[in-house]
């Protein structure tokens, strides 16, 4: 059972991909928030958004928002090239095209 369960598993979320967007773009934005350094997320700043922002937004399927304040929390760091390819994916997504290629830039800069 446990061959047909790895058989089914990336064409469960590929279906997903396709048939409910939201999912994609919710992981996606996961995946970049994982990829932030540690204090970028631990330091709570009153002038800054806040990983606590970044998880409501998401909870309330608000991607655009979510994906800037994940920008934000960036700021000051050296976060990967993948969390700004990730980043960039997201934007795509959205058609938020001066997002994407920001985010792109950055990408070929780490």
């Amino acid at each position: 059972m446990s061959y047909f369960s790895a058989y089914l598993a990336p064409l469960l979320q590929q279906f997903h991909a396709l048939y409910n967007p939201g999912i994609e773009t919710k992981r996606l934005l996961r995946q970049a928030a994982d990829c932030l350094p540690a204090d970028a997320v631990a330091l709570p700043d009153v002038s800054r958004a806040t990983f606590q922002d970044f998880h409501l937004y998401l909870a309330q399927n608000e991607w655009e928002l979510a994906m800037e304040v994940l920008e934000e929390l960036a700021t000051g760091t050296r976060p990967p090239a993948t969390f700004w390819g990730l980043l960039a994916q997201v934007a795509e997504r959205m058609k938020c095209d001066v997002h994407a290629q920001r985010y792109r830039n950055n990408s070929k800069m780490k």
